[in-house]
């Protein structure tokens, strides 16, 4: 299996929530892709809804919660990841700066959300996504500009 996925992405000190980049994954035919977020809520599809009625219900479970488990052919499931802009990621609590979401990749033969098989993934195929500061000061800086007339 090859994933594509950054391992980080910065976001502004003052930011709520952030999108992730689109997500990308060659080689099997079924996917069940687990996702935690440590102190963050995934958005997945419509974003600020918790999606219940997707054509695809039974493949999905877990939206807006730090929880989300999403299954069904790869094609499937990497649209859903990637719709709407990408995966948004919400602040349960602060900031999203310096928070972590961990993504397992597991190859299925048929889909389901057991999430017990998330802990089947291999090494490989498990990949932690952090969320750092961008370098920038947020404080103000006064000074005098001088004007021609």
């Amino acid at each position: 299996m090859v994933i594509h996925l950054p391992a980080s992405l910065r976001a502004d000190p003052r930011a709520q929530s952030i999108s992730i980049p689109a997500i990308s994954v060659e080689g099997p035919e079924n996917l069940l892709v687990c996702i935690n977020g440590s102190g963050v809520n995934i958005d997945l599809y419509r974003k600020d809804f918790v999606d219940t009625r997707l054509a695809i219900d039974e493949l999905v479970t877990g939206d807006r919660t730090n929880n989300l488990l999403v299954t069904g052919t790869t094609s499937d499931v990497l649209a859903l990841l990637n719709s709407a802009g990408g995966l948004r990621v919400l602040a349960a609590i602060g900031k999203v700066a310096g928070k972590s979401i961990d993504f397992s990749f597991i190859s299925v033969s048929e889909p389901t959300l057991e999430p017990t098989i998330c802990s089947e993934a291999l090494p490989g195929n498990v990949m932690t996504f952090n969320i750092k500061t961008l370098k920038i000061g947020l404080g103000m800086v006064k000074g005098t500009i001088p004007l021609k007339k």
